[in-house]
């Protein structure tokens, strides 16, 4: 298959994505609080993504006696390529 020079990669799009969220985009933020009263996962991406688009930064917080001890990202970084809807089911560090 030729590569056509106007035709972007699936990789080149979310490059290029990435670069959108970090410059000037505001974000829509959604908190998951797993029954309790702290959120446990947070997931930012730009408004109007479904929750089952790899589109998202997730993060995991933890805590202990009410007080915030920990964040994590998922796969470790805070790239915005994950779905959200899948997010107690992702690795965190």
């Amino acid at each position: 298959m030729t590569n056509l020079p106007w035709v972007d990669s699936a990789n080149s799009i979310k490059d290029k994505v990435q670069r959108v969220f970090h410059e000037q985009t505001p974000l829509t933020t959604h908190y998951d609080f797993a029954g309790g009263n702290q959120p446990i996962y947070i997931g930012e991406t730009i408004p109007g993504t479904a929750t089952s688009v790899s589109l998202w930064r997730i993060q995991k917080r933890t805590y202990s006696d009410n007080k915030l001890v920990k964040i994590e990202w998922s796969d470790g970084d805070a790239r915005f390529n994950q779905i959200f809807d899948n997010r107690a089911a992702l690795s965190y560090s």
